[in-house]
């Protein structure tokens, strides 16, 4: 691509950028001389199809400014490819994983504790800039679960960079309709209304994972009381097993009905991915909107030339209309170079990470063919018709919240079958019988010691 050719060459390192000063991640005043190559192991995700040479030309890049070279593993089934040599005691030094997919190799990290403190790497300056790393983060960037795992106050993994989660809907038949973008629970029902008028389906449902519809549910719950401090806390003492969901959930489920009856959570009866969802049911018209957890690569539907639109999820009143967002990947560094005679890779491999996180290594990623895409750079540039500048807009001014994942990975799928069969009218459950069955997995899991992770 022309924009990253000329971009690409502007990647440059600071040597003042690689100073810290905690005996885990001490680097010198002068660049890193060369300790063989830096092993780097990342996940290929759906944005690889469109752009494959994005991460050729990162790790071309970083050797052409630091002499370090890089051995890439770049895969869509990284666990079945790195899985073997692991076992063998031959690690990847800097890894860029998933939570929540079906092998759980990030889980695995995790809990084998293979991937060492990362702390120092926000403190560090960004390469050519003054200003620190952390400095630079959108609020929330650490912190959380994710990238403090053991809940020891540091970071283990950093996310490369955030995607927003929304409604998606046909903006082009939006305008040549003449609807407005609701604001509130009475306006979507009304637009609903009219859209079956047209003979149409209000909305769709991503379905193929659970996890789809246990979103649907979850983030319904976070335009009223699951994102407040009596929620946070419901959320924490449940997964302890101090809490229920009986008797704190029933208003939420009373909202998702409602959804439900106005035609907005329709389940796919095929179960398809989330692109051939889009592509079929707003592509072709046959639905307006579509509710989805994955991103999309296109802000035009590919074969029909109608743009695509997101909004928030509507709450009753539309006081609190929020996004949702999660790290689209995680970038971790291998514990076993913080062991003697690896302090120059290690040295090397922090200063991948500097890289990646100057606005210079973040645009490498962030690029026409990424439109669901945010940078955890606060001052990244976004166009103001971008497709997820409300969203950023959002994330800015507190309206967009972390998508549920850590901590109910054990039980999220099951949930999320529930809810799958309540949005297609099966087997006779309804909004109360989710949450006997919320209870009861919880509960259920609590009462085993053994950890299975499930996909979401």
């Amino acid at each position: 691509m022309t924009d990253m050719e000329g971009m690409m060459p502007q990647l440059t390192l600071n040597a003042d950028a690689a100073k810290v000063e905690t005996p885990t991640l001490t680097l010198g005043a002068e660049p890193a001389a060369p300790a063989g190559p830096i092993k780097v192991a990342a996940l290929s995700s759906g944005y690889i199809d469109a752009y494959p040479d994005m991460w050729k030309e990162v790790c071309e890049a970083f050797t052409a400014e630091t002499g370090i070279e890089v051995t890439l593993t770049l895969e869509k089934n990284l666990e079945d490819v790195i899985g073997p040599s692991m076992q063998g005691g031959d690690y990847p030094d800097v890894v860029l994983l998933a939570t929540g997919r079906e092998k759980g190799l990030t889980e695995q990290f995790i809990k084998d504790k293979l991937i060492t403190d990362i702390t120092d790497v926000l403190s560090m300056n960004i390469p050519g800039e003054s200003a620190t790393v952390s400095s630079k983060l959108i609020p929330g960037f650490v912190g959380t679960n994710a990238t403090n795992p053991y809940g020891d106050g540091k970071t283990y993994l950093a996310p490369m960079f955030y995607s927003p989660c929304g409604l998606f809907y046909n903006a082009g038949l939006f305008q040549e309709k003449g609807w407005e973008v609701p604001s509130n629970l009475a306006e979507l029902e009304a637009l609903c209304a009219q859209i079956r008028a047209e003979g149409l389906i209000p909305g769709v449902v991503g379905t193929m994972l659970t996890g789809g519809p246990f979103s649907a549910v979850f983030n319904l719950a976070k335009t009223s009381w699951l994102t407040t401090p009596e929620g946070i806390g419901w959320e924490r003492d449940f997964l302890s097993g101090a809490a229920s969901a009986e008797g704190r959930w029933e208003g939420t489920m009373e909202l998702v009905q409602r959804y439900i009856d106005m035609g907005m959570f329709t389940a796919d009866p095929e179960d398809r991915i989330n692109v051939e969802l889009i592509g079929d049911y707003l592509g072709g018209r046959k639905a307006v909107f579509c509710t989805a957890v994955q991103p999309v690569s296109y802000t035009v539907i590919p074969d029909t030339g109608d743009e695509l639109g997101m909004m928030p999820y509507i709450g009753e009143d539309g006081s609190k209309n929020v996004y949702m967002y999660s790290p689209f990947c995680y970038f971790g560094i291998s514990r076993r170079l913080t062991e003697p005679g690896n302090e120059k890779k290690l040295e090397n491999a922090v200063r991948i990470l500097n890289l990646l996180f100057s606005p210079e290594g973040q645009a490498a990623f962030i690029t026409e063919q990424t439109p669901c895409v945010i940078s955890v750079l606060d001052s990244a540039a976004l166009p103001e018709d971008a497709l997820i500048s409300d969203a950023r807009r959002a994330l800015r001014e507190g309206r967009a919240f972390p998508m549920t994942y850590a901590g109910w990975e054990n039980v999220l799928a099951d949930m999320g079958q529930a809810y799958k069969e309540w949005f297609r009218g099966e087997s006779g459950v309804d909004g109360a019988r989710c949450i006997a069955r919320m209870d009861a997995l919880q509960q259920s899991f609590l009462s085993h010691s053994e950890e299975i992770y499930f996909c979401e």
